[in-house]
């Protein structure tokens, strides 16, 4: 059985050729552009992750963070800011759907900046840092509600300060260990061709393998492992005083990874997804504050 979708509906080719350069505090992704007219945009994602498997890197799209939301066509190169991991990419057609597979590549830990202070705040476990509209369960943190604004959000349960309590120009920058969890105990996914999420591809084949994410098939994209809809999001907040005495914060202020002034530096995440039924859940979260001296 073969049924055609309409070409509005028509994915996105997968991105090819996805390579980077890093060029101190900023890296330079560049891919081979795509030619269909039917592109609209690229997405990025970024995982802490390096790991390989048989050559290939092993971070999934769906357990990753938005490095960046959309670069319009025609563009195909965007800087980031310098961090290690995997970042991988998709593209998306007019009418809104992801290529079938996301294109990765790798930035060492060794091609990155390293510094002679590197201060860290870790959270887990018990996760005892404020927390609204999240739930603690099994040494991980989520949301129920899979709510798209900022709303649930951790805040880290200690300050970092500089080691010689001075104010210092300093590299800031989250790492955080998370996954896509399904708050539906499976039912959505579990549907048989993952009937939730049609029509998605180009064509649905009854030969369909829930288990290869570059199936072409209805539901190829919405393999758990190829999702985008569940993200965090970084904010930093700082001050030039004591934070031990009566400081003056800033106001908390989005960020990925950079650049800020300060004596110490506060931190905090809001969990995201734009797909009711999910939220990344998240089992570590570890802050750094470096700098030379």
């Amino acid at each position: 059985m073969t049924i055609k979708i309409a070409r509005s509906r028509r994915l996105a080719g997968d991105v090819q050729a996805f390579n980077y350069e890093v060029n101190g505090t900023s890296t330079h992704l560049e891919w081979q552009p795509i030619t269909d007219p039917n592109l609209s945009y690229y997405e990025i994602r970024h995982s802490t992750s390096t790991a390989v498997s048989s050559d290939e890197p092993t971070a999934r799209y769906s357990d990753a963070t938005t490095a960046v939301e959309k670069v319009p066509r025609p563009a195909n190169s965007v800087n980031v800011p310098a961090r290690a991991g995997t970042y991988m990419i998709k593209a998306y057609s007019k009418g809104g759907k992801p290529s079938a597979d996301f294109a990765s590549v790798i930035v060492p830990t060794a091609d990155i900046t390293s510094y002679s202070q590197s201060l860290t705040q870790a959270e887990h476990t018990a996760f005892s840092g404020t927390k609204v509209g999240l739930t603690v369960a099994s040494n991980k943190i989520y949301t129920t509600d899979g709510n798209t604004g900022l709303t649930n959000r951790y805040d880290f349960s200690n300050y970092i300060q500089t080691h010689d309590s001075t104010v210092r120009l300093v590299n800031v920058r989250i790492d955080a260990t998370l996954e896509r969890k399904d708050l539906t105990n499976g039912f959505v996914d579990a549907l048989p061709q993952l009937f939730d999420d049609l029509p998605t591809g180009i064509v649905y084949s009854s030969s369909f393998n829930r288990n290869d994410s570059t199936n072409t098939g209805f539901d190829s994209v919405h393999l758990r492992t190829n999702h985008g809809d569940c993200n965090l999001i970084y904010q930093v907040s700082m001050t030039d005083d004591d934070p031990a005495g009566s400081p003056t914060w800033s106001d908390f202020k989005q960020f990925r990874a950079g650049q800020f002034s300060g004596r110490a530096f506060r931190f905090r995440v809001f969990l995201r997804s734009s797909t009711s039924g999910f939220s990344p859940e998240v089992s570590a979260l570890t802050a750094f504050v470096e700098y030379n001296t």
